[in-house]
């Protein structure tokens, strides 16, 4: 009959199992917190939470901060700005585009900065598009637009995209080479341009993105519809 050993000749065991354990046991514990704290993600700079059901997504739209870029409201991004204890990622540089608007030059180019994103993956160029840049300034052209032309963010944006929502004529014009390309919806400039009534610039872009349809099938003709714009676009395309 086979013996089991005694308690105490057990727990001398513990000890050498123990020491081959890489972390303490509180070590363990703290990095168990961390991971159930990182399903959770701040929504707002003033600590309101949200359960993220995917852990591994960024905030990045849902954020104040960015949400003020996207819309191009300098006064209340700086007032925020100061308020916020969350790090978006959101590099000097871009800062200072979107701050400065045309009052940005050369002297204000981080170079070891060009290529930051922030927490939503927007690079300097689109804070220099929601700032109203002068983008065919020789600073900002060769030194900026030339390297990060075509990039989009996490959702897909591309500068000209957020230029077509701001109706920035010349800055379209500018991000050109932009055209045809779309969003994670499938959604091109013109798209963005009619959704935000921006009638000048979708007449513009109409030219090469007409024949485009998003992920859901829908045509610029369905933006139109949704903004409420159909017949006075409709004029506009038909007196051109």
């Amino acid at each position: 009959m086979k013996s089991f050993a005694k308690l105490s000749e057990v727990t001398t065991i513990i000890p050498a199992f123990q020491s081959q354990i890489p972390y303490s046991r509180s070590s363990i514990n703290d990095r168990l917190s961390m991971k159930t704290s990182q399903r959770f993600k701040t929504r707002s700079c003033y600590g309101q939470a949200w359960a993220d059901t995917n852990p591994h997504r960024k905030i990045d739209e849902q954020h104040e901060l960015i949400q003020l870029v996207r819309c191009g409201n300098k006064s209340k991004f700086q007032r925020l700005q100061k308020e916020c204890t969350d790090d978006c990622s959101i590099s000097q540089m871009m800062q200072s585009m979107f701050i400065l608007g045309k009052a940005f030059d050369s002297k204000f180019i981080i170079q070891n900065q060009l290529y930051s994103r922030d927490i939503s993956g927007k690079t300097a160029l689109h804070y220099a598009v929601a700032g109203g840049c002068d983008l065919e300034s020789p600073s900002i052209k060769q030194r900026i637009t030339k390297y990060l032309l075509k990039s989009q963010d996490n959702n897909g944006i591309t500068s000209l995209m957020m230029a077509a929502e701001l109706g920035d004529f010349p800055a379209c014009l500018t991000l050109k080479e932009e055209s045809t390309m779309q969003d994670a919806k499938g959604r091109t400039a013109l798209m963005h341009a009619l959704q935000n009534k921006q009638l000048k610039v979708a007449q513009y872009l109409f030219k090469v993105e007409a024949a485009i349809s998003d992920n859901e099938n829908n045509s610029w003709e369905w933006y139109s519809n949704q903004s409420g714009i159909t017949d006075s676009f409709q004029k506009m395309l038909t007196n051109k």
